[in-house]
């Protein structure tokens, strides 16, 4: 809780001020925690000027109770389930990507992270009304791969059109760029003017590495906490504006000899829910389309828990294998 001062109530002057100092009362906190009539007697104010800054301090800091149907009601009108563009996928993530979350992909180069995006994106544009936000840090959006996703699901050029209009790209080459980035969509989603963003509701980060990798190390001592406030803006935005936000991350040698995510220890808390995309090991074929899709992090089932999925010329498709339990 903050000092008492006289910015945060009209009653609080100065005088009034160190009669509460003088009587040991700090802090908001203080004030509301004594009894009214004890206030009163220890700092010599009337009931009336007690009663008055006790009503404004508990209408700018207390916390009120909130009904568990409206709560309930208030979870469900935000709660949005967005489809990957491949059913089996959505089994093991039991739905989908969720709005509200961060869903983060990890994987080698080539392993297939980008596909599955340009998939994730053309399904939540093409099977509802919203719009998608696409940021590119590393070059890879193509919109040929959307035409050509849109193509095998026999959509009409008209509907193509209006879909594409839908799909909104930016592309990034830092990290401030990024935050600038976040901030100004921050303030376009509070704002009530009609703005492109105004039915977005699936941001893809494509991908997080590519600008927070050359901002760590021993000669970049600010990295960590620009890795913090990344994190906290993309926090926000799901946890504000029900969006769903999809990161892409790359995966590092540890010392152990073993690939793991990139961007260390902190960063693996970000996310809500972690897939793991890699060539099947079993599969001998280096250009075989075939990925072993693993849930490696959720907070609504048990992982790990796999599955296999083809990319092919028009998106994200299931093969002919089952799933593959893990554990």
């Amino acid at each position: 809780m903050p000092l008492l001062g006289t910015a945060i109530c009209p009653l609080l002057t100065e005088d009034v001020l160190r009669r509460c100092r003088r009587a040991g009362i700090i802090s908001v906190l203080d004030f509301l925690s004594t009894d009214s009539e004890t206030l009163c007697m220890k700092c010599r104010l009337s009931y009336k000027d007690v009663v008055g800054i006790n009503h404004v301090l508990q209408a700018r800091y207390a916390a009120f109770p909130q009904n568990a149907l409206h709560l309930y009601e208030e979870l469900l009108s935000s709660l949005a389930i967005f489809t990957t563009g491949c059913s089996r996928l959505d089994e093991i993530l039991d739905g989908g990507i969720y709005a509200g979350e961060i869903t983060e992909i990890v994987g080698p180069p080539a392993a297939g992270k980008t596909q599955l995006c340009h998939s994730m994106v053309t399904s939540v544009c093409l099977e509802t009304r919203h719009s998608a936000l696409y940021v590119d840090a590393g070059g890879s959006f193509s919109c040929r791969r959307i035409v050509d996703m849109l193509k095998s699901r026999n959509v009409s050029q008209m509907d193509a059109d209006n879909i594409l209009q839908r799909i909104h790209t930016v592309n990034v080459y830092d990290v401030f760029e990024l935050m600038k980035l976040l901030e100004d969509l921050k303030i376009r989603l509070c704002s009530q003017i009609l703005t492109p963003y105004r039915s977005l509701k699936l941001v893809i980060l494509d991908s997080v590495a590519v600008v927070i990798s050359p901002r760590l190390g021993v000669q970049n001592s600010d990295g960590r906490g620009l890795m913090v406030h990344l994190a906290y803006l993309l926090k926000t935005l799901c946890s504000d504006h029900a969006l769903a936000v999809v990161i892409c991350n790359n995966t590092v040698r540890g010392d152990d000899g073993i690939f793991k995510p990139a961007l260390g220890q902190y960063w693996k808390f970000v996310p809500s829910v972690a897939l793991q995309m890699e060539r099947d090991s079993r599969d001998g074929d280096l250009h075989s389309n075939v990925r072993k899709v693993t849930v490696t992090k959720s907070c609504r089932q048990f992982v790990p828990v796999s599955t296999k999925i083809r990319i092919s010329l028009y998106g994200i498709e299931t093969t002919d294998d089952e799933r593959i339990p893990i554990g």
